[in-house]
């Protein structure tokens, strides 16, 4: 089972100031029952966007720690 459900809203690990993103779904990768894809959705001005992560390179938006992005 996935870390993630549809509706989560989540972050990329890396990088600086990511986009929140909607999980939109998940999915198994195929001979790996243990790993999952996550596909999310996000907003870029007024475009809609998707793209599939590893759920590896994601995480919860309530386990950012604020304290490490510059302001």
């Amino acid at each position: 089972m996935s870390k993630f459900k549809s509706g989560d809203v989540v972050v990329l690990k890396a990088g600086n100031n990511p986009p929140e993103m909607a999980v939109k779904e998940t999915c198994n990768i195929d001979d790996k029952p243990n790993e999952f894809h996550v596909i999310c959705t996000w907003f870029d001005n007024n475009k809609v966007c998707e793209h599939t992560f590893h759920e590896e390179q994601l995480k919860t938006k309530e386990s950012i720690d604020f304290s490490k992005i510059g302001r």
